[in-house]
């Protein structure tokens, strides 16, 4: 797989969401892989899942819009919006 870069476009680093933040963002995932036709190949069941990129363990909180989503560095509790493809491709390939 790719080595991706934690500060290239696809990783934007961003400071802590407030509780209510995350919940809409959670609500926001949930709504957008509810759809039939969606973005990511990713359902309802992946959020909170947790993935390594580069030995670090992230976990995906929510949506930020249909092609970002919200991940967070379970290590140093690091928030970055990320496009949807990143997280689809290690949860995915994850559970292969």
């Amino acid at each position: 797989m790719e080595e991706l870069s934690l500060s290239g476009p696809s990783f934007r680093k961003i400071n802590e969401p407030s509780d209510s933040m995350k919940d809409y963002y959670r609500k926001l995932y949930n709504r957008n892989q509810d759809k039939f036709i969606r973005r990511s190949k990713l359902e309802c069941k992946h959020l909170d899942s947790l993935f390594e990129i580069d030995g670090n363990e992230y976990k995906l909180i929510g949506s930020v819009d249909s092609n970002r989503m919200i991940i967070v560095n379970e290590s140093n509790n690091s928030y970055y919006f990320v496009h949807s493809d990143i997280p689809t491709e290690y949860i995915l390939k994850k559970e292969e």
